[in-house]
């Protein structure tokens, strides 16, 4: 539901954090690859998700009176340290939810546009990597120095 993606989206945001001159994973639109992801290869942890963040709104709202989502940054950010260390009161498996969410927020900031994150190639542009394509010669994948090439998705190819 929208309060669910939310709270996902803001525990993105400060998983990778970012900005319009240096765009994170909110600005790469990883909360769109995990609910595309949650609606089919990994429908199997939608039960985990919907528990735990229902756990964590209940503890943001336990401890400041809000939920997640509306939390500043230095108040998520302590949170989501307690939930990385499982010792977030109120949720159970935090430590394994916060991995799980963390994976899937980094799949979303690189994973191929096609599958709803990585908008505008932010997490490719972070390293560098300019996309698939059919031919890269062997000096191009064993340079160190960034591809002078466009970025593209599978859709391009």
């Amino acid at each position: 539901n929208p309060m669910q993606a939310e709270t996902v989206q803001a525990i993105a945001a400060r998983i990778w954090p970012g900005d319009a001159d240096d765009p994170g994973a909110r600005e790469a639109g990883a909360v769109y690859y995990i609910d595309r992801a949650l609606a089919g290869p990994y429908a199997d942890h939608l039960v985990t998700y919907v528990t735990a963040l229902e756990q964590i709104d209940a503890a943001a709202n336990s401890a400041h009176g809000s939920d997640f989502a509306y939390l500043d940054e230095a108040q998520q950010d302590a949170m989501l340290t307690s939930l990385s260390r499982g010792e977030l009161r109120g949720v159970s498996g935090g430590q394994a939810f916060f991995n799980l969410v963390r994976t899937h927020t980094m799949e979303g900031v690189f994973s191929d546009p096609i599958y709803g994150g990585n908008r505008d190639f932010v997490g490719w542009k972070a390293v560098g990597y300019p996309g698939p394509f059919y031919f890269i010669s062997i000096e191009e994948q064993q340079s160190f120095e960034p591809l002078n090439m466009p970025y593209q998705s599978i859709v391009d190819l």
